[in-house]
């Protein structure tokens, strides 16, 4: 009389080779089985570790650009006062300025000034936006309607639209300061 186990064992005989080399295949598969996970953990990490260098470099690049045009802001805030123009309207046309050749190249350079930032603040932002996933919205949308509240009307004179352009920058910097946080770049 034969055991339940002993007909399960001659079942298995019949489907399965006893070759060695199947015992051998069998048992390196369940060696390396778990290598697979991982490999693809590991490569996961430095795919998140690549993303966060690459979300800290645009951070810091974005960090210099508000830098950049807070500078150039500063610099049309101190022209207003020194040519006089900080209260006149701020239209096409309405601010014509007697200028020294001095003078013409001073403002000329900030006029590059002024341009360099915007291109920068454009590229850097741009660039930003990219980088950051989902759980940022809601702090994209406040600086968003921040900057819609802000420029929903043209500013009326020079000191108008310096003042706009100080509290825009402020609104970037909350911005980068929350990314600095949630990431802890500082």
């Amino acid at each position: 009389m034969q055991s339940e186990f002993g007909q399960h064992r001659r079942g298995e005989r019949e489907r399965d080779d006893p070759d060695p080399i199947t015992i051998g295949i069998g048992l390196f598969s369940a060696a390396v089985a778990g290598k697979s996970y991982l490999d693809t953990r590991a490569r996961r990490r430095e795919t998140e570790e690549s993303q966060r260098a690459a979300l800290r470099a645009r951070w810091a690049s974005s960090q210099r650009a508000v830098n950049q045009l807070e500078h150039a802001a500063s610099d049309l805030d101190v022209a207003l006062d020194e040519f006089g123009f900080r209260d006149e309207p701020f239209a096409v046309g309405a601010v014509r300025l007697e200028l020294t050749s001095d003078e013409r190249r001073y403002l000329l350079r900030l006029s590059r000034q002024m341009r360099e930032a915007a291109d920068k603040m454009e590229r850097a932002f741009d660039d930003l936006s990219g980088s950051l996933g989902p759980d940022y919205q809601p702090t994209v949308d406040t600086v968003h309607s921040r900057i819609d509240e802000l420029w929903a009307v043209f500013p009326e004179d020079y000191n108008s639209l310096v003042h706009a352009v100080q509290e825009s920058i402020e609104a970037y910097r909350r911005l980068l300061n929350e990314i600095a946080q949630r990431e802890e770049f500082l």
